[in-house]
């Protein structure tokens, strides 16, 4: 009796593989986590592709949580100069 239950554990144990577990990882490279709270807010400056022509700047604002359907939602305005 003691053969099959040392036989048994074995056999459960063998089948437990815990090294396979990868981190779940970004679905793309272009995407962007910004911590959202109401108040924040990033400036950023995109340059011309053109030599002649000056950057353009952009702000970026969480201004509201809004409820869309019972579901939270962070609204974010752009502006740019």
């Amino acid at each position: 009796m003691r053969n099959v239950i040392l036989v048994a554990v074995i056999v459960i144990l063998s089948g437990c593989e815990y090294n396979n577990v990868a981190p779940e990882k970004p679905a793309g490279d272009n995407e962007n986590y910004l911590p959202l709270k109401v108040g924040n807010y990033w400036d950023f400056e995109m340059m011309s592709p053109s030599q002649g022509q000056s950057s353009i700047q952009v702000h970026r604002e969480v201004t509201a949580v809004v409820t869309v359907n019972h579901h939270e939602y962070y609204l974010l305005i752009n502006s740019s100069d």
